[in-house]
């Protein structure tokens, strides 16, 4: 039962430097991989059309896991993107929850769950990007929650709501914690939220890992070989029962 879970969010900027816009998806997965995490919520990740199978190949023989749920939020000339979970293990009941409130950008929820610790001791996911408007994000946090309401089996159902919320006035943490008692993986172990953006210079504390069940056994900006990937740092949290 103390089997602890090893997580990393991370913004993705589609797969590509910041600063050149060349592709960088194989440098992050081998740099992701040497944390040997067993689930990886990313935004902002490319859908990897037909035409790029095996980019899409290789990423994922670099990553290395195994399961994959991917969720369509944007589409344009030849590409799309959204958010992803990968997990080491197999996962169940997986889909792609539309949070969209404007025609300027497509929002969405991917979830889906998993279990570590058996049939009966299921663990839930959600995975998310939200709004750079606050008054959009306000809307999108009350549809998150009522889809959260609709998912979850039971009240004490352990979960984690990780990703990048662009959450600057820090509207998301009270809201999750009002109504669902969430608490956030870096408040909890330092004190404070993580400063992941921008990721040469991170000022911002924009990405966020909130939980419910479990407990954080460490909890991390990843900042090593990242800074001039993604304009976001990936977070690292282990968790355990």
């Amino acid at each position: 039962m103390n089997k602890s879970i090893k997580l990393i969010s991370y913004n993705l900027f589609k797969g590509r430097v910041w600063w050149s816009g060349r592709s960088a998806l194989n440098e992050m997965a081998e740099l992701i991989q040497g944390y040997e995490p067993d689930l990886v919520f990313f935004q902002e990740i490319r859908g990897f059309v037909e035409e790029k199978k095996a980019l899409r190949e290789r990423f994922h023989q670099h990553l290395g896991l195994n399961h994959v749920y991917y969720g369509k939020n944007y589409v344009g000339k030849g590409n799309d993107h959204g958010n992803a979970i990968y997990a080491r293990g197999e996962m169940l009941g997986a889909e792609n929850f539309d949070l969209t409130v404007s025609k300027l950008e497509r929002r969405g929820l991917v979830s889906s769950h998993c279990e570590p610790w058996g049939k009966a001791d299921p663990l839930y996911l959600f995975c998310t990007h939200l709004d750079l408007s606050e008054g959009n994000r306000k809307k999108q946090l009350e549809k998150l929650g009522d889809r959260l309401e609709a998912i979850l089996p039971r009240p004490s159902t352990p979960f984690i709501l990780a990703g990048d919320f662009n959450d600057w006035r820090k509207g998301a943490d009270r809201y999750l914690f009002e109504r669902f008692g969430l608490a956030e993986a870096f408040r909890t172990r330092a004190g404070k939220l993580a400063k992941s953006f921008p990721s040469l210079y991170p000022m911002l504390e924009l990405d966020r890992v909130y939980f419910r069940g479990l407990e954080v056994k460490e909890a991390r900006v990843l900042s090593e070989g990242f800074r001039m990937l993604s304009d976001h740092l990936p977070l690292f949290v282990e968790f355990q029962r």
